[in-house]
């Protein structure tokens, strides 16, 4: 997960959390007050009702936390990812098991916290480990159902999976990225382009809108930080060949069919008909695609072209790998 949807799921949750057991506090507050109304504050009743209502605070908290990742997770990748599952459950039950830390050294109201407590709050605080991964799997399994609904109704399945595949590599790239030059090279400005990657290319006009949003995602990238790391810059250097010059200075023996494969699509979106004296650029790119101008199928050029964006990416991740 990118660092941002990160610390805005961390955010979001953090605000709940911390109004909710404000709201927990009161509510324990007038609980003790109605037991000791009654001459009840010392007894089992009473503390089995705060720890109760504390066992049911952490039952909310970790489904809160669940319910805001899987909403915002889906808001920018359409569903929660195969890769971050695992680390979702790790997440959840650091809640739990923070919360139950936390009542077993809760002091309670002249008493001190008994064994019969600890006993209870630790069987619950298994069954709520047990709960939360079954609830996890629920949600994936929800996910899987509606994400399948989606790709029957509206999209391409292929280009789906294109986009999941294009979402992971371009977070490794960036965690890449960060770990040597300090700085996430790929941005996102506009989640909405997403949707129409994956929708099908049907014709000349589709072709043309999503060459729009692919080559968004390369001028996209977080250029004033290439700059700072480039020794050498000409005046009117963009992205791909800021990009070019930073690695050729770092990895002179960088793959590079990653520039021009990025070069391809620019040049693609830039000039995308055969109109003017450009056009015969465009016919020479088709042609080294294997596909002839006006093509028979827009939609299989466009997975080529997608397939090009790829590679680079993937490239990419080999260089630093080496």
């Amino acid at each position: 997960m990118d660092e941002e949807l990160s610390k805005l799921i961390d955010l979001t949750y953090s605000r709940f959390r911390d109004e909710f057991e404000k709201q927990i506090m009161q509510d324990e507050a007038e609980m003790i007050e109605r037991f000791s109304e009654r001459g009840m504050l010392r007894s089992g009743p009473c503390y089995s009702s705060i720890i109760d209502l504390h066992l049911d605070k952490i039952r909310k908290l970790y489904k809160k936390r669940l319910e805001i990742e899987k909403q915002l997770m889906s808001e920018k990748y359409g569903c929660i990812p195969h890769s971050e599952i695992e680390e979702l459950k790790i997440r959840v039950n650091k809640i739990i098991k923070v919360g139950i830390e936390n009542l077993k050294n809760k002091r309670h109201p002249g008493t001190k916290t008994e064994p019969w407590m600890i006993s209870r709050i630790e069987e619950k605080g298994l069954s709520l480990q047990l709960g939360s991964a079954r609830d996890i799997e629920i949600e994936v399994g929800y996910d899987k159902l509606k994400l399948e609904k989606e790709k029957r109704e509206r999209f391409s399945i292929d280009y789906v999976d294109s986009l999941m595949t294009i979402f992971g590599l371009r977070d490794k790239v960036n965690l890449l990225f960060k770990d040597k030059f300090g700085f996430q090279i790929f941005k996102l400005e506009q989640e909405e382009v997403f949707p129409k990657i994956v929708e099908v290319c049907k014709s000349e006009i589709d072709f043309a809108t999503k060459m729009a949003v692919l080559g968004n995602l390369l001028d996209w990238m977080d250029v004033d930080c290439i700059k700072s790391n480039v020794k050498t810059i000409t005046k009117g250097d963009k992205s791909i060949t800021l990009l070019e010059k930073l690695l050729k200075q770092d990895f002179p023996a960088y793959a590079e069919i990653v520039i021009r494969n990025l070069r391809i699509i620019h040049e693609l979106r830039d000039k995308k008909f055969p109109i003017h004296k450009e056009g015969e650029e465009v016919i020479d790119i088709f042609r080294d695609l294997g596909e002839k101008y006006p093509p028979e199928n827009w939609d299989v050029v466009w997975k080529k072209v997608l397939n090009l964006y790829m590679n680079s990416l993937e490239n990419l991740i080999q260089m630093f790998q080496k």
